[in-house]
Order: C-alpha cells, then structure tokens, then sequence
C-alpha cells in the first residue's frame, strides 16, 4: 500500500530486529498457513493487525504508536554486504530477546511489502552488519552471539534450495557478488531471502493468491499474477545466483524502470529465462552491469544446483581446493615452525638456559650450572658466555672451573679433541696438520678459536693467579702463532717469565729478549720502558733504575705504569734511597690512585722518614686498595699481608693491643691460608706475624708457652732474628730445659760466642752454669765483668740514684762478681773436693757485698738495705758450710736483648 502523507514514529532498530528475530523462531510453515487466513496482502493493514502482544486490558492497540513505514531506499546487494557483519555494540543476544515480537509471518511480510521498508531497515541493517568481513573464518561466527553459525536461529525449509560450496564466491570482484557458502553458515536460503524480501507467501487455500506483484513507474497499473505465475517466478528466482536474485528483487520492488521492462522481466521470470537474460534486462532496468558469475553462465541455475550435489564437482571444487590449501598451509607451517625453532625458539630459550646457569653459579651450585651452560650450547653456541662464566669463576676463587671454561671455549666441548688440542698446543705443534671432524686436514691452529681476549685473560689467570707460568706460556704461543710481533702477547709474556723468574731465574733472559722484540718493532714508548724499568728492577741492576726514573721524573707527561713505578721506588726505597722516593709515588698515584702498591710503599716510606700520621693513612689506603684488587696474585697477597703486619705493629707500640691483636690475627690468617692452598711458600717476611703475636703472649699476657710455640713457628718459616732466637732461649731456661735455651742462645750473633750484647753473654754463662759447666760459665762472666769495669773506669762519679744507666751498671757488677765468684767456688770443689782453692771465689763474692752495701744505700737515711746480700750469704756459705745452703747464683735472665739489667 502506498505510504501516508506522514509516516508515524518510526520504530528503533533494535525493536524491528527484535521482532524480526522472534519471528524467525516461529515455524515458516505454519506462518504461512495462516497467511491463507489473513487474506490479500492489498487488504491487510498494519496498523489494525492484532497480535498477542499489541492489546493491553482496555483493548486498545499498544502497536500502533509503534508502527512505521518503511521506504526500501538502499540497494540490496550493499544491504547485504553491510548486515553480514553485524555490531556487537548495536545488536546483542540481549537486544534481540528483549524486542517486540510479531505474532505470524503475514505481518512480516506485510512490513517487507511496505515501500518504506527498505530504507530504515537497510540503514539499520548498514549501522549493525557493516562491519562483518566475509572472511572465511568469519562466516562460522554468529554475528549475534559470537558463537557458530547453530546458533542463528533462522527459520529453515526442507523444500530450499542449498547455496553450499558455491566456489564461483572467489569471482566476487569480476563477476559480480555471489553469496557462496554464507547462507549457509548463517543458515540464510534462497526461501528464507524471498521470505525477508516479501516476496514469496504460500499459496494458501485453492483459487487465492499473490495479486499484486510491482507497479511499473508513478502511476501505473500493477500487474497480477496467478498462483502458476507466482509459482514459476519463484522457481526462477531460486535457481538464479544470488546477485542476479537480488538485483531482480530490487527491480520487482522499486520498479526503477519503465513499466514496460518491469513486464518484461516478470516474464522472463515467469518463462524461466535463462540468468544472462534476466541479468541483461536487469541491466538496463537498474542502469547498471549485473553479471552472471562464471558458473552460471554455461547451464541454468537449476542444473548447477543439481550438480553442486554431485561428489565430483564436491571433488573438484571443494574437497581437492580444500586439501590443496590445507597442504599448502601445511608445508608453509612447517617452513616457517623450522625456521622460527632454529631462528628465533633456539637463540632465544639457548640465551635463557646461558643466563639461568650464570644465576646458579653466582648462587655457586657450580656443577648444575654448568650442566645448564652444556643445554645451553648444544642449542647455540656462544663465546661471549664462554668467557662470562670463566669470569665468574675467577671472582669466586674457582679458578680449575674457570680454566675449564677458557679451555672449552679455545679447544672445543669434546672433553677428547681438547686434551688432544691442547697436547699440540703444549708441545708447540700447531703447525702440525691432522685431519678434522668434517675429514680434511687442516693445521691444528686452524681447528682452534682463536679468541685473543680470552687467551690473554686465561694467561693472566694461569700466571698471575695460579703461578702455572709453563701453561700461560702455551697460551701466548697461539697468539704468536699467528703474528709473532702481536704487541699484547709480547707484553704479557714478558710479564710471565718475571714472576717465572723468581723461580728459575734464567727466565730473566727469556723476558728481556720479548722486551726486546717489542723494542725493535714499536720503538722506545712509555709502555715498553716500563717493562724494562721492571726488569731492571728484578735484576737488581741499580744503575738502569735510577736511569729510567730519572727520564720518567723528569717527563711529568709521560705515562707511567703505576704498579711498575711504585715497586721500583719500594726498590730504590730498600736500598737505602730516601731522595725522589715521595716524587715517584706521588707521580703514579696522578696515573691511579686504586693500585695497592702505591699506598703501600708510601706507608713504608713515611715509617722510615718517622711520619706517623701520614703512615697510618697510607695503610689504611693500602688495606683498603688490595681488598678492591680481589682476587690478589701471590705477589699482591704478599704485600697486603705485609700491610697488615705493618698496621699490628704501628697500634702495637702505642700500647693498643686489641687493634693490634685484631691487624695480626688477620694476617696470620691470610698467611696460612695461603700456605694451605700452595698459593705462597713461607717466607721470613710474613713469618713475622706469628712473632709479633708471640710478643703479646711474652710481654704482656703471660702466655709464655703459647709465645714459644709461636716464636717456633715463626723459626720454622724463617724468621729467626737474634731477639727471637733469645726469647726462645729465655723460656727454655725458664722452664729448666738448659739444653734447648743454650742451643738457641749460641745461634745468637757471630760464631764467636763472647761476642754480642752483655745480657746475651750472660744468660750464655747462666745457661752453661745450669748445665754445671763452671768452668765455661767463668768465661763468660769475665767477659762481661771486664766490659762492665771498663765503663766503670770511665765515670769519674757514680750517681746511681739520678742515672738509670749508672744504677744499672752498679747492679750488673753486684750480679756478675757474685755468679763469678760461685762458679770458681763450684770449681774448685770439683777440682779438689779435700783442698779447693776458694781465694778467687772470695774475692768476688766479697767485691758483690761491697759493691751492694756502698751504693745501694737509703737516700735519704743513708742506711744499708735491711735484707741481706746474696753475695753475703754465699761467702758465708764457703766460710761456714751449712748442709741446708749452697752458694747460688743470680739466675733469672733478662727478658730480651735490650734490657740494661742482667
């Protein structure tokens, strides 16, 4: 019916798509039985038609402010496009259960037949499907629920036509648009289209049918057609393809041409032309080309739906296509799944296991890293990890595991073709050709990695650290394999055999000819004076030295290498050269100030120029450097031990004995630690430290046997001073072991025993005295008696009470007249028990006596000492023999060599 002068509100989209989804669930058959019922579409008017829902209780119509009038404005194959794709935000599950239901299909077709039809509902249908891309993948989708194409739930008749597996979808762009397999995904038919278009109703009772069919322009009569004719009509149409379809139903409906063409193409429908006729007369209708696809072109529409259902063409255009794709799509997979696993799969989980393993050995669970670190390699081999994990190694002090490592890295992860490498290697066989994995031969160089950092690190591992010089050796060999002036290995060769030489010091030659070789190629540069500097300073060649710091001291811009530059002013330092010492350390702290060695030799030179201040802060520069050059090379080890030695004995003679307990408790165990490990042999030096410990137990605890245990130990590793051998010798006396003290008193000074410090011959007298030796002790006693009267001759007044060197003198005469005089009294009676002669013995008793009574009186009262002389009782002994008395001696000992009383 044609539209009103003024169309009514129209309904939401959301509301007619509601409807219309509700409609679709309702039985399409039963739906048109009742079309029967309703009667002509001419006669039916929406606006009046009852439904269940349009009447609430007062009986009034609740649709009518709802209806609208629909104009199908927009074209039918963009409507289609557009409302394969329908928007989630516009059209839900939701929106379409909660819609306005019609009650049959008569009233849905009585909307689809209203002119006004298309154009709100095809621009709907643009807003909420224009967004679907008939894609493949897509057309399984519910364009509703997301889900499969089940879940549309579109009505479906037995009688439709199957739109399924049409491949001429492929000729879209150049043959016109055709539907292909997406009816049938979205369970849509030819029938259910003609049902949505309005164009097909059943036919009812007998003698009833479509009367009204098109009008042919403004104006013109409408043409009616019988139930054959419409019946006719829609068998073509069904058999057409659906862009010819459509194009007919747009040209039925809008009527875009004359009434004329419109008649004419009803009767090609009704004559059941064949799709290129119907297409041409379209064209001409529309004013625009309809092409009939490729497929229909050769037969009519009903002849290639009857060979779609046949298994050859289901062969040719479905299943052999489908496995042609699908093997396509395999083997691309399997390309692009190989390369990714060995392009971006293998680097990427080989990185992750390298840096797993790195993260177990810093926990140092070392064998599961490098079970890690092997998985690792066999997926990708890196040599940057190679080196990472040696380094590691290094700074945990796992140094065959970082060898290990450098090794695997230079001579191959084949524990068998490493050993055999590394044998040509040791034996400087790299020339030698062999024959490789791959069957050809090749030199054993060229089966190496010639890594050049990590052989030189690997070299300064086995030297400096390990002290392995023969295997750094080797290593270097590979380097200069390849280039015999390579400036790097030179130099570090050279720098082994100087620390090989303090081993063997014919390696002292081996270095000065690398030097050498560096000087004939690159000239006289800092660097390689340097190494000279170093090597003179080994050789103690104290000429060159003070030559090539006199060129250093006075080029202030040439660049000195620190470590070299301040052991050589250590070296002129021992010599006894205090000029240009401050100057030369000054100089290479401007180059670094983090080389230990500087810090260390300025301590030992403001200790010698008496600067305690400044000492003290070197040492605690020097302490603080080598601990951040960790790990320490032997020689490094050396002086920090040394340093720590220094700091004990710096807090030691200012009385603070806990810092310097705690200074010498830390060397001692660096030291023995480093014995342990065979990393240092002992040395007379570093010994030391468990002398300066033994002081403390000597001097001031009281431990003497823990002292003499320590003062033994120090002996055993070289240490043996004159001071010491003494000490050992005064606690062996002490405990009465006169045998032991005597040996360590003799080793004390020259071969001439009646030579050295008074208290040293002395307590040689007593030691012999002990072992009832008289006549030895009266050697020695007479010795010190004739020193001590000469420096008595030589003071013309005695002030015993005012100089402690005079009281000293008078105390040490008391005690030497009196030993003297026992032991020719001990003599004599072993000389002649019956008749000894005594005269001498007397006298020198008698010379004690006085010597006590005349000079060791009270100072202010002038009275002699209340106790009585020893040398007194001991005459009177000889005199009067008692039984219960024996002559005695004064026995006890100074306790070192520097005491001015015996």
């Amino acid at each position: 019916s044609p539209p009103p002068d003024e169309p009514a509100d129209e309904p939401e989209p959301e509301d007619i798509l509601s409807a219309f989804s509700d409609d679709l669930d309702t039985d399409p058959q039963a739906d048109l039985a009742e079309l029967d019922d309703l009667g002509d579409l001419d006669d039916f008017d929406l606006d009046t038609a009852p439904t269940d829902d349009s009447t609430d209780d007062s009986g009034e119509d609740a649709s009518a402010d709802e209806s609208a009038e629909f104009a199908y404005e927009e074209e039918a194959e963009d409507t289609l496009d557009e409302a394969a794709a329908p928007d989630e935000d516009d059209l839900s599950e939701e929106d379409v259960a909660e819609g306005d239901e019609f009650e049959d299909l008569d009233e849905l077709g009585d909307i689809v037949g209203d002119d006004s039809f298309g154009s709100d509902f095809g621009d709907q249908i643009d807003e909420d499907f224009g967004d679907i891309d008939l894609d493949e993948t897509d057309l399984n989708e519910d364009p509703l629920s997301g889900g499969g194409a089940e879940s549309f739930d579109l009505p479906a008749d037995d009688d439709i036509e199957d739109l399924e597996n049409v491949d001429e979808f492929e000729s879209f762009d150049d043959e016109g648009f055709s539907l292909g397999d997406f009816g049938e995904e979205f369970d849509i038919n030819e029938e259910s289209i003609d049902e949505f278009a309005g164009l097909e109703t059943d036919t009812g009772d007998e003698g009833e049918g479509i009367e009204e069919v098109a009008g042919a322009g403004e104006g013109a009569p409408e043409r009616e057609l019988s139930d054959d004719e419409f019946h006719h009509v829609q068998q073509t149409l069904a058999s057409l393809p659906l862009n010819v379809k459509i194009a007919a139903e747009e040209a039925i409906a809008e009527s875009p041409g004359t009434a004329q063409q419109t008649n004419d193409l009803i009767d090609l429908l009704i004559g059941g032309a064949s799709p290129a006729k119907i297409a041409h007369q379209l064209s001409q209708i529309l004013s625009r080309k309809v092409e009939v696809p490729k497929g229909y072109q050769k037969r009519s529409g009903l002849a290639f739906e009857e060979e779609k259902e046949t298994f050859s063409y289901r062969l040719r255009y479905v299943i052999l296509p489908f496995l042609g794709r699908a093997a396509l799509v395999l083997v691309a997979t399997a390309i692009v799944g190989l390369l990714a696993h060995r392009l971006v799969y293998r680097p990427i989980y080989a990185a992750i296991l390298y840096r797993q393993g790195y993260e177990q050995a810093q926990e140092e669970r070392y064998e599961r890293a490098n079970d890690t670190f092997q998985r690792a390699y066999e997926l990708r081999r890196r040599d940057e990890w190679f080196k990472r994990y040696a380094e590691l190694y290094e700074d945990h002090r796992q140094y065959q595991l970082a060898v290990e490592k450098y090794d695997q890295l230079v001579f191959g992860m084949d524990p068998g073709v490493r050993a055999f490498l590394r044998g040509k290697a040791a034996n400087n066989e790299l020339i030698e050709s062999v024959e490789g994995t791959d069957g050809r031969r090749r030199q054993v160089y060229d089966l190496l990695t010639v890594d050049e950092e990590a052989i030189l690190d690997h070299g300064a591992l086995q030297s400096e650290t390990l002290a392995n010089y023969r295997r750094a050796d080797e290593l270097y060999d590979i380097l200069l394999f390849g280039d015999e002036y390579h400036y790097d290995a030179l130099m570090a060769r050279g720098a082994n055999y100087m620390r090989w030489a303090e081993e063997d010091a014919q390696r002292y030659e081996d270095a000065r000819q690398s030097y050498a070789r560096l000087l004939a190629r690159y000239g006289e540069t800092d660097a390689i004076l340097m190494q000279f500097l170093r090597y003179f300073t080994r050789i103690d060649n104290q000429t060159e030295v003070e030559r090539l710091t006199s060129v250093f001291l006075n080029s202030p811009e040439a660049e000195v290498d620190p470590q070299i530059y301040a052991n050589a002013a250590g070296y002129l330092l021992d010599k006894g050269r205090i000029a240009d010492i401050r100057e030369m350390l000054i100089q290479a702290l401007q180059a670094d100030n983090e080389t230990p060695e500087i810090h260390y030799e300025l301590a030992r030179y403001n200790r010698r120029v008496n600067a305690p201040t400044e000492e003290r802060a070197a040492l605690n520069n020097a302490q603080e450097a080598f601990r951040r050059a960790e790990p320490l090379s032997p020689r490094r080890l050396h002086k920090r031990i040394d340093t720590d030695i220094r700091s004990g004995e710096y807090w030691y003679e200012r009385d603070e004995l806990l810092r310097a307990t705690e200074e010498y408790t830390r060397a001692q165990n660096r030291y023995t630690q480093a014995l342990e490990a065979g990393f240092l042999d002992p040395t007379a030096e570093l010994a030391r430290v468990f002398a300066r410990q033994a002081d403390i137990d000597y001097y001031h605890s009281g431990e003497l046997d823990r002292a003499l245990q320590r003062y033994n130990r120090a002996a055993a590793d070289g240490f043996a001073p004159d001071e010491l051998n003494y000490k050992r010798g005064f606690l062996h006396y002490r405990d009465e072991r006169y045998d032991q003290a005597a040996e360590h008193l003799f080793d004390i000074g020259t071969s001439n025993d009646l030579v050295g410090p008074d208290t040293v011959l002395y307590a040689r007298g007593n030691t012999l005295f002990q072992r009832q030796n008289y006549f030895g002790a009266q050697a020695f006693y007479r010795e010190i008696l004739d020193r001590l009267q000469s420096r008595r001759d030589q003071i013309r007044t005695l002030l015993v009470e005012e100089d402690p060197d005079h009281r000293a003198l008078v105390e040490n005469l008391i005690r030497v007249h009196n030993n003297l005089g026992v032991a020719l009294y001990r003599a004599a009676v072993r000389g002649n028990p019956q008749d000894p002669d005594l005269s001498q013995a007397l006298n020198h008793l008698r010379e004690s006596t006085e010597l006590r009574e005349n000079y060791l009186r009270d100072d202010e009262t002038g009275e002699r000492a209340a106790t009585t002389t020893l040398g007194f009782l001991n005459m009177r002994e000889i005199l009067y023999p008692n039984e219960q008395y024996e002559p005695q001696i004064f026995s006890e000992l100074p306790r070192d060599m520097e005491q001015l009383e015996l």
